[in-house]
């Protein structure tokens, strides 16, 4: 039975007897998708250790886009695990790289086995240029270079040729030409010259090819070519290094040429077993995924060891981030990740990006004694403060404005719940994705005297839509996350802060009659806004006394 089959099996099986069980049993949540690992994963492992990279250190600017383009064997190395990225590109490799980039490497494969067979046998070459060639057939059969240029290009020696004449396919590659290449490839859509705009800002626009510039404008425009201190250097070669950044740039390109989806989320639970065979040991890793849109992803990893431990066969993950490439036992719970699906349902990738903070249910309780609204400026994350501007402080239900100065700090406390958009994040997410976005700030006070935030609730919204109500509380439906009013229904999310008595509480303690002052804003339901924040005064005893009278 294949394992994705048994693996439904047994989770269909454990739902049906978890049903049969006491009632209040909750029924374990069922996987959106299910997703296997690679059975290539040690290989391309060993083939991506760059020793010449992981020298450099964690901050050399080329280092995630090597790793990320080598994880999807985009790229290679040359022999004994050196990446040398400061070699230059040549106009085969250029083309290799690119019709690898877009799924292509099996077409070239074939080409270049056709072309060998039609050489006689004083014509053939060694395996590696024979390989070469065939992504220079696949280069003529689209149109990116010409019949005359394929045939300069398999000429058998190639010193006899003349470079500015001829096509040189070892000679180097001038980035006009692999930015022509590259937007043909990803289909982009040239620029008509009267139309042009981006190029206009680089100083060396006139020393481009007319016939390249509509290509390279399109490519600038995707921010997939950027150029370097105003200069494009449109007739200079390019690094290795440099190529693979191009091709970073270019990623949701690939990807989508590739059949590839790029997800996102965190880690919420690893889960591992191991089953003694007659002659090994079956070792399952269930790896359980939050993702973005708050369905739960599976990724089913299989292994089979000896006593010892060792691995025999495997299915595997290349994981990036935290140090050099590795495999699933990098990953922890709360790791914040990106991760690459094929369209065979297995993982290429899983790329570290941060850890998750808490969750509500971790600091709940926590006493809240200031509730703010900002816009966030920078997180600074070497001493652990929030950076904001336009600081607003919530007391007697409404919004005062603290206009003392124009930045403020929020120090972070050392227990955080982080929540963008309704989705538990990382600190260092915000960087890159919040910017200049409206955040809620729930702070308490430590021994101190300080204040420290312990929840930030960022959202890609405007303040200025948001509204505030008093109510009381009605009911709580759990399921459609909605709280009923007297006067008004309204939604919560994971990101709402509910304050009840001046604690943090979940929405399950709120209790029917309690006060509340909600700020809420718009969504696609005027008559439910989605509360951002909501602060209880529980019911007092008097009134429930004159609850039950009535």
């Amino acid at each position: 039975m294949k394992p994705i089959l048994k693996y439904v099996l047994v989770l269909l099986l454990l739902i049906i007897f978890t049903f049969n069980l006491v009632p209040v049993l909750a029924a374990p949540e069922i996987p959106s998708n299910i997703y296997m690992g690679n059975g290539e994963t040690a290989q391309i492992l060993k083939n991506i250790e760059f020793h010449d990279v992981e020298s450099k250190g964690e901050n050399f600017w080329a280092r995630n886009a090597i790793y990320d383009m080598a994880a999807l064997s985009i790229i290679k190395g040359y022999g004994e695990n050196y990446f040398n990225g400061s070699a230059p590109v040549t106009r085969v490799q250029a083309l290799a790289l690119i019709y690898r980039a877009i799924g292509k490497e099996k077409e070239a494969l074939e080409a270049a086995k056709i072309i060998e067979q039609q050489r006689d046998q004083e014509g053939r070459i060694n395996t590696i240029e024979a390989w070469a060639n065939g992504y220079l057939q696949l280069a003529v059969n689209d149109g990116l270079i010409t019949p005359q240029q394929f045939s300069d290009a398999l000429a058998y020696d190639q010193s006899a040729l003349e470079h500015d004449k001829s096509f040189v396919k070892t000679a180097p590659a001038q980035r006009q030409e692999i930015g022509e290449w590259m937007a043909k490839l990803l289909g982009l859509t040239p620029i008509a010259h009267d139309r042009q705009t981006a190029l206009n800002y680089f100083n060396d626009r006139n020393e481009i090819d007319p016939s390249k510039a509509p290509y390279l404008e399109a490519l600038v425009r995707e921010k997939i070519m950027n150029g370097n201190n105003g200069f494009l250097y449109p007739a200079k070669g390019i690094s290795r290094e440099e190529m693979v950044q191009v091709l970073k740039n270019a990623e949701r390109f690939i990807l989508e040429r590739q059949g590839l989806a790029l997800k996102y989320g965190y880690i919420e639970e690893i889960q591992t077993t191991t089953q003694p065979q007659i002659a090994n040991v079956l070792k399952t890793v269930l790896i359980k995924i939050r993702n973005i849109d708050g369905k739960q992803d599976h990724i089913l990893l299989e292994k089979i060891c000896d006593f010892q431990g060792n691995n025999l066969t495997q299915q595997d993950i290349i994981v990036l981030g935290r140090g050099k490439p590795a495999d699933s036992s990098r990953l922890k719970e709360k790791d914040e990740i990106s991760y690459i699906i094929d369209k065979q349902n297995h993982v290429r990738m899983i790329k570290i990006t941060g850890t998750v903070q808490n969750t509500i249910a971790e600091i709940e309780n926590y006493p809240i004694v200031r509730i703010y609204k900002a816009n966030i400026y920078v997180y600074d994350e070497y001493n652990s403060k929030l950076i904001v501007s336009e600081l607003n402080k919530l007391e007697e239900e409404r919004w005062n404005p603290l206009i003392d100065k124009q930045f403020t700090e929020v120090a972070i406390g050392g227990q955080i719940a982080v929540y963008g958009d309704g989705r538990l994040r990382s600190l260092s997410y915000i960087n890159s994705n919040y910017t200049d976005c409206p955040v809620y700030i729930a702070v308490t006070q430590g021994n101190d005297g300080t204040e420290k935030a312990v929840f930030l609730s960022v959202k890609n919204i405007d303040h200025n839509t948001e509204d505030g109500y008093s109510d009381s509380v009605k009911s709580v439906e759990a399921d459609t996350r909605k709280i009923h009013g007297e006067n008004k229904t309204f939604q919560y999310n994971e990101d709402t802060i509910i304050l009840k008595n001046g604690k943090l509480v979940t929405a399950d303690k709120l209790a029917a009659g309690d006060k509340m002052y909600i700020v809420a804003g718009e969504n696609d339901n005027p008559e439910e806004p989605t509360a951002h924040i909501i602060q209880v005064q529980e019911k007092t005893a008097a009134s429930k006394e004159n609850v039950k009278k009535k």
